[in-house]
């Protein structure tokens, strides 16, 4: 009978020492549950800040796309001109912008032919119109390039050349710097730096 009393006094203990842990396991994963809820709350919160968070452009500036997409640009608005030419070397097509009177201008020049395909921007280097320690080395994917400044009749001139590694294409960027009472080094830099290719 003690010997009965005892077993039957042993699987109570045990009933309830499981019972028990079952109590504090979906205690624990209660927990567990509200802290990974808390946890995404707080990372999503922290996306929508994230999310919400707008560039900061000049007043006027904004994200330019070409319409055939080919790139995109920071630059004061959009075209005031953008025109093309096909010539019997190269097919080129520019586009023109205004921070007020001063332009930013991208040309691109494609289907390059004959005499011009063979001309890349290592030719510009030597430039007697380049200014002393302005020369320094740019890059876009699958072109290299090469940035530098110039005197115009009006002031300095800041250049960017591109060239493609098989000479069929190459990129001309320039800020006409001191034009219309002139545009600051932070946005010709922004205009030059923001330049990506798409395609």
């Amino acid at each position: 009978m003690i010997s009965h009393c005892t077993r039957f006094g042993a699987i109570v203990v045990l009933a309830t020492f499981v019972l028990g842990c079952q109590q504090r396991s979906e205690v624990d994963s209660t927990d567990t549950r509200d802290e990974v809820s808390s946890t995404k709350q707080h990372l999503n919160s922290n996306d929508l800040s994230v999310s919400r968070t707008v560039p900061s452009f000049p007043d006027g500036w904004q994200a330019y796309k070409s319409p055939d997409g080919g790139f995109i640009v920071t630059a004061p608005g959009n075209p005031t001109e953008v025109s093309s030419d096909e010539l019997r070397m190269w097919k080129v097509t520019r586009y023109t912008f205004q921070d007020e009177e001063t332009p930013l201008v991208i040309e691109i020049y494609s289907e390059r032919t004959g005499a011009i395909a063979t001309n890349t921007v290592d030719d510009l280097r030597d430039s007697p119109d380049m200014l002393l320690g302005s020369l320094h080395d740019v890059a876009l994917p699958g072109m290299s390039g090469i940035e530098f400044r110039t005197k115009g009749r009006v002031g300095e001139v800041v250049h960017r050349e591109y060239c493609s590694h098989d000479n069929t294409r190459s990129i001309s960027i320039f800020v006409q710097k001191e034009i219309g009472g002139g545009i600051s080094d932070a946005k010709v830099q922004l205009f030059l730096d923001s330049f990506k290719l798409l395609n």
